[in-house]
């Protein structure tokens, strides 16, 4: 399921192929297996299964939100969410926790999407390739991957993964890195 696409993922949830809790549980090991990629400042593990258990419930009743109903996302760290810490990649932030969301999070909550977590960025988002936030920097997923690895005869996953890494791009690389290996599907 995780290599599907939003629309097909958002079809297989409404036709019963798999539960919102389902995929939340897939989604959240899976981050859990690439957290050498530091794509997430905050992983928000206990919202994210509570949200799906009120989606799941959703679906069992025919009362479906939309679209992103049961859809495992994550933000930003520089968009605030209420009651998840919010740091902007910095330790001006550290401790900072909003009392309310940001616009744009709050609409993927009204339409039932799932908030695993929030991604690393370059401080205030203030840079270019996701490595100079204070959380460190986010290693792009195709650094792993076996073409990648055979073009620069990279050794497997573990040998040379602090030397030998691609950056991610833009102040938005745990996003990107985030989507890319497949934790979240936006």
């Amino acid at each position: 399921m995780l290599g599907r696409t939003l629309r097909e993922v958002s079809v297989a949830l409404k036709q019963g192929q798999i539960t919102p809790t389902e995929l939340c549980q897939e989604c959240l090991s899976l981050i859990k297996k690439t957290k050498f990629l530091n794509a997430y400042i905050t992983v928000s593990e206990e919202v994210a299964l509570k949200q799906a258990e009120e989606s799941e419930e959703r679906y069992k009743k025919g009362h479906s939100l939309g679209e992103l109903d049961g859809i495992p996302v994550a933000v930003k760290d520089n968009f605030s969410t209420t009651g998840i810490k919010t740091t902007c990649a910095s330790n001006m932030l550290k401790g900072y926790v909003p009392p309310y969301n940001a616009t744009v999070v709050q609409k993927l909550l009204d339409q039932g999407a799932l908030l695993m977590g929030k991604t690393n960025l370059d401080e205030f988002a203030m840079g270019s390739g996701s490595t100079d936030g204070v959380f460190g920097p986010v290693k792009n997923p195709w650094s792993y991957s076996k073409q990648y690895r055979e073009k620069k005869k990279q050794k497997p996953h573990g040998e040379n993964e602090d030397t030998n890494w691609l950056i991610t791009g833009g102040s938005s690389g745990g996003s990107a890195a985030a989507v890319s290996a497949f934790t979240c599907f936006a």
